[in-house]
């Protein structure tokens, strides 16, 4: 099929030529997860609602982690299974996984699968979300090319290459949904939109049911492109990332609120927030903006993702002891009165 999005009367998305052979490729035997509908409910996307296959409300309340980001940030699978448990426990749902550095994501497929499999085993949800910024469409040997040589570069199709790989891995799990280049920066609109459409036809191949979440521009902040020209596929969640300032003096809690100007408009999770986004994670104001924010969430009941369970710096729920920080122990208090869906 081929698909046409126009911006000012601009095409930005149709179908294009064969992918390189060069483009870093799975090259053992797909390995199918058991469906596990008896474990947990699939998740689509109905006007501005996330709903489960008995026409229930769901809100989604999750973690990230940057495991597969950059280097391990745990000891081992299990120590981060453990703590995934120990979350669950507060009332948590959903399980972010950051995904950057194609190499390094490529050697660790196997165990990017078994701990989605292993997460609807436990009756959570799990979120893919690749990483995308201006060197996925530039390569690094030749930034001066012109852009429509170097958008079907083979470093440009390793993101889409992933995805292909993990949503036929993982095509009978129903309770994987798939991220559209997350804390996008550095890319015009039209490029960023016309490669989330490119990510989310390929996971459609293998997965034509699950939810695509694509993030806003500009690390998560804006949406608005997609409310002018929202795209003909359908069941897709929106992300928006929030952060009121950069360090802690510029924090003013009166804005660590809900996302107002998006809200209602299109479906929506928070899936990163805070008050500062360069330093003092971790703070007395960041905590506070934090706190204010997961009330607005609760009180509109609106999906939304907490950064991060690892011990990574000041923003971790838990320390490199493997204890709940201070940070921790906010999310833990907070949502005692959060009724999610998979609640035991």
């Amino acid at each position: 099929m081929v698909l046409v999005v126009v911006v000012g009367g601009t095409v930005i998305h149709k179908q294009y030529r064969k992918i390189s052979t060069l483009v870093a490729t799975d090259t053992e035997p797909v390995k199918e997860a058991a469906t596990r509908t008896d474990k947990i409910k699939p998740l689509s996307i109905v006007g501005t609602r996330v709903i489960d296959t008995d026409g229930n409300d769901v809100m989604l309340v999750g973690i990230t982690t940057d495991e597969f980001r950059f280097n391990p940030m745990h000891k081992n699978i299990e120590t981060l299974k453990q703590n995934i448990l120990e979350v669950k426990s507060w009332g948590v749902n959903l399980v972010v996984l950051y995904l950057q550095q194609p190499l390094k994501v490529n050697k660790r497929v196997d165990e990017i699968v078994e701990l989605a499999n292993w997460a609807t085993e436990n009756k959570m949800y799990t979120l893919i979300f690749p990483v995308v910024h201006e060197t996925d469409f530039i390569p690094l040997n030749d930034r001066q090319k012109k852009r429509e040589d170097v958008y079907y570069s083979p470093l440009g199709k390793n993101t889409e290459k992933i995805l292909e790989t993990l949503s036929k891995k993982l095509k009978n799990n129903v309770g994987v949904m798939y991220g559209m280049g997350a804390e996008s920066h550095g890319v015009s609109q039209t490029d960023l939109y016309k490669r989330q459409l490119d990510m989310l036809d390929t996971v459609r191949k293998n997965s034509p049911d699950a939810v695509g979440v694509i993030n806003g521009m500009e690390y998560g902040h804006y949406l608005d492109i997609y409310i002018a020209n929202p795209p003909e596929q359908k069941n897709i969640l929106y992300d928006i990332h929030q952060y009121v300032g950069s360090t802690a003096k510029d924090v003013d809690s009166s804005k660590c609120i809900l996302p107002t100007q998006y809200f209602g408009k299109v479906p929506l999770i928070v899936g990163e927030f805070g008050g500062t986004y360069t330093d003092d994670f971790g703070s007395y104001k960041d905590l506070d903006c934090v706190s204010s924010y997961i009330s607005s969430f609760k009180y509109a009941k609106l999906g939304f993702v907490v950064h991060t369970i690892d011990n990574l710096s000041r923003m971790g729920l838990f320390d490199w002891n493997n204890q709940i920080t201070s940070k921790g122990k906010l999310l833990k208090s907070a949502l005692v009165d959060i009724k999610t869906s998979l609640r035991n």
